[in-house]
């Protein structure tokens, strides 16, 4: 008796492997990550270029306390490369040479510088006013960042065509502040002056402050911007109506500018005193070392 043939089982098709970039359902999925209004991994992350602009910043911060200290000539892209972490290359995607940082430095101050001078025209109701609130305004972007301190130029620190740029700009704005003391003068708000002297004085005081200020280091920003202007309107004003400091440090961080005619004072006295005075001294001068 011929036997007859056992059916065969229907072959199961392979199940095709999950993929990864395949979207799970929408049942399984996180509320957090189902929600259309959540932001995108792009939109929690700083783009490219505010990346770029970021460590720019730095490069800039790290190179002005490098040349404070050290003076343009004792300091290398290499003391600065060592102190960030990062190679030579690196840097050179930022700036070529050391003398384009400085240069980007004296750029950057003399921005600040630009932004002070327009909020100082903007707010201030007469020549002194004006004056004292471009002091304001600029010392306390001095004291906030050392990348807008670079106003004074040395000499052969610069390329000849970037040195020439920086000149004029700094004559314009020496120029404006001269136009300031001449309108003050012709308002009645300040006192009969050589407005050429005035601004000498004022620039080169301020000039003085990335010598001596440091950050934490007593005085707050804020107290030596309103002390610092408080000075020059007295010096040119023919009322002079602001208040003179007799202890900075007790000037609380939430006295606007102008400050009222009546000056805080501490009731904690010298000691206070003493410690700002010794925070306030220039820093000891090291001896230059010539770096390439």
């Amino acid at each position: 008796m011929d036997c007859l043939p056992m059916p065969r089982a229907p072959a199961r098709r392979p199940r095709p492997a999950p993929a990864l970039d395949r979207a799970p359902p929408a049942s399984a999925a996180s509320p957090a990550l189902a929600d259309p209004a959540a932001p995108a991994w792009s939109d929690r992350l700083p783009s490219a270029q505010r990346q770029r602009e970021l460590k720019e910043e730095v490069l800039l911060e790290c190179a002005a306390r490098w040349f404070a200290r050290h003076g343009y000539h004792g300091a290398s892209l290499a003391d600065i490369t060592q102190e960030l972490g990062v190679t030579k290359p690196a840097i050179y995607h930022y700036a070529r040479s050391k003398s384009e940082l400085l240069y980007r430095l004296h750029q950057r101050s003399l921005a600040a510088a630009k932004q002070a001078r327009d909020d100082a025209v903007r707010e201030g109701r007469d020549g002194a006013e004006r004056l004292a609130r471009l002091v304001h305004h600029f010392v306390l972007q001095m004291t906030a960042s050392p990348v807008n301190t670079f106003l004074l130029l040395e000499p052969g620190t610069l390329e000849p065509a970037q040195a020439a740029v920086i000149t004029e700009e700094r004559r314009w704005l020496e120029r404006d502040m001269r136009a300031l003391v001449q309108q003050g003068i012709a308002d009645g708000s300040m006192v009969a002056c050589d407005p050429k002297l005035v601004t000498f004085i004022v620039v080169g005081a301020q000039n003085w402050i990335r010598s001596w200020y440091r950050p934490g280091a007593g005085w707050s920003g804020h107290q030596v911007a309103c002390g610092f202007a408080c000075m020059v309107h007295r010096m040119v004003a023919a009322t002079p109506a602001l208040p003179v400091p007799t202890d900075l440090q007790a000037w609380p961080a939430d006295v606007p500018f102008p400050p009222p005619a009546q000056a805080p004072s501490s009731a904690s006295g010298g000691a206070a005193a003493e410690e700002v005075a010794e925070a306030g001294e220039p820093a000891p001068a090291r001896a230059p070392r010539r770096r390439r």
